[in-house]
């Protein structure tokens, strides 16, 4: 039988730069260089004795080596005990991104916490320290999570602390713009903040718009208790009387680790995959969660994953990819220490063009145990999975990882030749995403474009095929795309005066040339693009559904309707 994955040995350049303790992943393109980085942070776990390690990146190269670098702009070390989780996002708003990182110290009693840390992009892949721009607590912070809650441009962060030796509860930080952030509990529902009394912790965070309405949800992941969704409202309030609390008793997950958001049924709704394990280092489990449009949540687990969902070893992260390119995204284990672990155990679930999920083993891909694994994306697109960084004090630092063979694509299933939602029959099919961290919507003609984004990477959930359109240059009329660096979002226009006047007068819109062609006049199949502008954020939004716009008239006084923008196709 041919192997369907290939062990590879390679030699990190610069491989000096390297360290011990190098146990928490990252994985993310830093110096937008088009290929997936890791950064690899340094962790002291108990019975090690207390102490810290430094950042490390590496670098992904063009042959696929990695090239080990401090990260660091002044050269410094950026030493910690204990990071947990990140966010990335441009939080100063210069157009670069930028990393929180939230920690929780030294992992034993009497758990003392640990300074969360913003690292600002600084450009060419390099980081500033700006924790001053927090403030100074020692916190025992799981999870983070961020987006712009208050309708005001910047995107706020919301730290999910399980209190440790401080009893530092639960908090938001509020962004000024500029990247500086107050401390804020007043927004957030009275028994979050004061679940420490009655042992109540949230593991987890995300942000999302589950009701389609404009505002950012907030879904926390409770430790033994109910996961929950409390409902955003302007300004960014979220309160104990405005809260869904998801399935809990159907589901085996009493420690989350992550939420998948992602419209799992084609419904038009955004769903939620829970993962994480049964208890603290206890074998893991998935949960499907579908969104009923009615403030409400169905578990749908044994439904989507008919074959099963639970692992025998601790589940700490997934991310969605498509693993044998046939256009369905399937759910891959990430940041996983796959130790010691039975061939059976679960590696990742394939799509069959159905968004239902069948799991694939350790054992089907020839691989027995002592699997460390971290999922990136190869140079040419493949995904690799990586299994060791050696440090620099062994004899030689290599860099062990496994990379797919052409047995591995022919060895199982290739979904249908679809993609999830609309028929995508046009010239230019049009996807639609939702922006988590700005809390706006992008689309994009382009398939490798649309494709890179399809896992819901860098806060972007895929909504569907928004529109097509079969207009050319002859006979339609070209669709103009600006990104605003102040905003973070994409302005489009089929003006040519519009496009003409954003590039004189406003430096902070940046032309990206023509993205597609639309109609400038109503036909048979095609529906109008109806454009809004929000006051408060000062962006736009598009969409050519006439009941989205009616809604959108209807409940968010903050949108300007605008007209139709031009005409597309249906999809």
């Amino acid at each position: 039988m041919a192997a369907k994955l290939e062990i590879v040995w390679t030699d990190i350049v610069d491989a000096a730069n390297s360290s011990d303790n190098l146990r928490q992943f990252l994985i993310y393109d830093l110096n937008q260089d088009g290929l997936e980085d890791i950064l690899s942070f340094g962790v002291v776990f108990p019975p090690e004795p207390i102490g810290t390690a430094p950042l490390r990146v590496y670098q992904q190269n063009a042959n696929g080596t990695f090239t080990a670098v401090n990260p660091m702009a002044d050269g410094s070390d950026l030493l910690m005990t204990n990071p947990r989780d990140f966010i990335v996002a441009d939080f100063n708003g210069d157009g670069i991104e930028d990393i929180f990182v939230v920690a929780h110290g030294y992992d034993t009693n009497p758990f003392p916490g640990e300074q969360n840390r913003l690292l600002l992009g600084v450009g060419n892949g390099k980081l500033m320290d700006a924790t001053n721009r927090l403030p100074a607590l020692d916190d025992f912070s799981h999870g983070v999570a961020a987006a712009d809650i208050d309708g005001d441009g910047d995107i706020d962060i919301y730290v999910a602390n399980l209190y440790g030796q401080h009893a530092l509860g639960p908090y938001l930080l509020i962004n000024d713009g500029n990247g500086n952030f107050t401390r804020d509990t007043a927004r957030l529902p009275v028994s979050v903040v004061d679940g420490i009394a009655r042992n109540e912790k949230y593991m987890m965070a995300e942000f999302a718009d589950l009701n389609n309405d404009g505002i950012p949800d907030l879904i926390l992941g409770g430790d033994g208790i109910s996961s929950r969704v409390y409902w955003g409202a302007p300004g960014g309030q979220y309160t104990d009387h405005n809260v869904t609390h998801l399935p809990f008793t159907t589901s085996a997950i009493n420690t989350p680790h992550q939420f998948i958001i992602h419209d799992f049924d084609n419904d038009g709704q955004l769903d939620i995959l829970n993962l994480g394990g049964v208890g603290l280092n206890a074998p893991g489990a998935l949960q499907m969660l579908i969104n009923d449009g009615g403030y409400g949540f169905i578990d749908k687990t044994a439904e989507f994953f008919p074959q099963g969902f639970g692992t025998q070893v601790p589940f700490y992260g997934a991310r969605l990819i498509d693993i044998n390119n046939d256009g369905w995204l399937d759910i891959v284990r990430t940041n996983d220490f796959i130790l010691r672990a039975p061939p059976s155990e679960t590696l990742f679930w394939l799509n069959d063009g159905t968004n239902r999920f069948n799991s694939v083993t350790m054992g089907q891909l020839g691989l027995t145990d002592n699997l460390m694994q971290t999922s990136y994306v190869g140079p040419d697109g493949d995904i690799r999975w990586l299994s060791q960084i050696r440090s620099a004090a062994e004899a030689q630092a290599n860099l062990v990882y496994y990379k797919t063979t052409d047995a591995f694509e022919t060895s199982f299933p290739s979904a249908p030749q679809a993609y999830l939602i609309g028929q995508h029959d046009g010239l230019v099919n049009v996807a639609r995403f939702y922006n988590t961290q700005t809390g706006t919507h992008f689309y994009t003609g382009f398939a490798e474009e649309r494709d890179g984004l399809r896992g819901g990477g860098k806060g972007f959930i895929f909504e569907g095929n928004a529109f097509d359109s079969n207009a050319t240059a002859e006979n339609g009329i070209a669709v103009f795309r600006f990104y605003s660096s102040d905003t973070g979002t994409h302005f489009y226009t089929a003006n040519a005066q519009e496009r003409d006047h954003v590039i004189a007068t406003l430096p902070g819109m940046h032309y990206e040339g023509v993205a597609y062609h639309a109609y400038a006049e109503d036909g048979a199949g095609r529906q109008g693009l109806h454009r809004f502008y929000n006051t408060q954020t000062g962006t736009h939004f598009y969409t050519g559904s006439e009941a989205e716009r009616d809604d959108v008239l209807a409940t968010l006084p903050q949108f300007n309707y605008e007209g139709v923008a031009f005409y597309v196709d249906f999809a």
